[in-house]
């Protein structure tokens, strides 16, 4: 059973050598063909060649190894057809690769004859198992090499990086000859013992050095999809603001005719169609100005852009606004990422409602002596009892929530989020300090 484990775990290791080294000889796959289809086709690969060798190991000698070896290179070439590559650079990747076998097979012929083949004559099974393992982790060591030396000008691995990726299995192939080398001498022992142990150290911490590495990778990931979440919220207010720009243009443009034409009536004395006239352009004017007035920059333009948009969408926004402008805590800039993130996520949750349910947001801003209040109710999809408790985080609540956060608490404020009944309600409540105490005055 432990030797079945063992030999599974090597066909693994045979999948990651190949992938390992195609990855440094191919720029990239095919975009036809998906990445959970790549590793398919490996996996098929293993198993076939496993197959033909059961099939073969029953042939003489040379048949044998000729039926091997013939299977070998035909599925290798045939996985290189899973990258862009010309036939004939596939061809010359296919047989380097098969030039690397009988190298790692050769090295480790004379490694095991030199240091174990007396020792393990007793063992065949495990001198067999510990000579493939020696062969691969050479095979391993030819493909990451292969791959650090193909690819220097095109990926970036630094020195510590490519160190620990050719040391480990050269330390691999140290502590399979140690552990398996017999000696009747206790100095000789000790040393063998010395040397596995540090040999498992360095390997240890090399794992750790790649996790840590890998962490800082995510948290950098992580940060960068954060900036192209707020990217993402600029372009679209600086779309907005470029919409709100060409409305005025057009209303100049407009105004420059109805001068003309009013002054060419004057001077025929005709006053009845400049009446006429002025009452459809005070109608027109009426119907483009500003909806919103409270005199706050920021929630005039947002409120009168999302109030255009939630009328595209067929969304009926309701606002209550009592605000006064010098006492809104937050600068523009926050207060901008605040209600900007805000009415995004209320926008898209009911983008998401189906023509039956209504669609519907609501918006109250309020400020008082002591705090500057925002709520905002939106209509949501109602969640399934047996998926509320899975969609939980879905619904705190799309867009720039973690923004908000750290932009409230900027602010020394509160940020309570509630999604219950197909609403989803969201109440933020900053406090107002006396003697420009507040965070953007610091």
């Amino acid at each position: 059973m432990l030797m079945n484990a063992i030999m599974f775990l090597c066909a693994v290791l045979d999948i990651q050598i190949l992938y390992t080294y195609f990855r440094g000889m191919f720029h990239q796959k095919k975009e036809t063909i998906s990445r959970i289809g790549v590793y398919a086709a490996f996996i098929g690969t293993e198993i076939l060649l496993y197959l033909v060798t059961l099939f073969a190991s029953d042939l003489s000698g040379p048949l044998r190894i000729t039926i091997q070896l013939g299977s070998s290179i035909l599925t290798t070439l045939g996985l290189t057809f899973l990258y862009e590559s010309s036939l004939r650079y596939s061809i010359i990747v296919t047989l380097c690769f098969q030039a690397y076998s009988c190298i790692a097979e050769l090295v480790s012929g004379g490694l095991f004859t030199y240091f174990l083949s007396n020792q393990l004559q007793s063992m065949p099974e495990i001198g067999d198992l510990i000579l493939l393992l020696i062969s691969k982790f050479i095979l391993l060591l030819l493909a990451a090499g292969t791959m650090l030396v193909w690819r220097r000008k095109e990926l970036y691995y630094n020195l510590q990086y490519s160190l620990l990726l050719l040391l480990t299995p050269i330390l691999s192939i140290v502590i399979l000859i140690t552990i398996a080398y017999p000696i009747a001498s206790e100095l000789y022992q000790s040393i063998l013992y010395s040397t596995t142990c540090a040999c498992l150290l360095i390997l240890n911490v090399g794992n750790f050095y790649l996790i840590e590495k890998n962490m800082q990778l995510l948290q950098t990931e992580y940060q960068k999809q954060k900036l192209q979440q707020q990217i993402e919220l600029q372009a679209s207010k600086y779309q907005q603001i470029a919409a709100a720009y060409r409305d005025t243009r057009r209303i100049v443009h407009d105004v420059k005719k109805h001068y003309f034409f009013m002054q060419d009536c004057i001077q025929k004395e005709q006053y009845l169609p400049i009446q006429n006239y002025l009452t459809e352009a005070i109608n027109d004017l009426e119907n483009s100005y500003n909806t919103i007035n409270t005199g706050h920059l920021v929630v005039d333009s947002l409120l009168n852009n999302y109030l255009s948009l939630a009328k595209e969408e067929h969304i009926r926004l309701e606002t209550d606004l009592n605000i006064l402008p010098n006492l809104i805590p937050t600068s523009d800039y926050d207060l901008c990422i605040i209600l900007g993130n805000l009415f995004d996520n209320s926008i898209h949750a009911c983008q998401k409602i189906s023509s039956k349910q209504e669609k519907k947001i609501s918006v109250h801003l309020l400020t008082t002596s002591k705090e500057f209040i925002i709520y905002i109710k939106n209509s949501m999809i109602e969640q399934q009892k047996d998926t509320k408790k899975k969609d939980t985080q879905n619904l705190y609540h799309g867009y720039g929530t973690e923004n908000i956060t750290q932009t409230v608490t900027k602010y020394l404020g509160t940020y309570l989020q509630i999604a219950e009944n197909g609403y989803y309600e969201v109440t933020i409540t900053i406090p107002i300090f006396e003697d420009n105490q507040n965070p953007k005055a610091s």
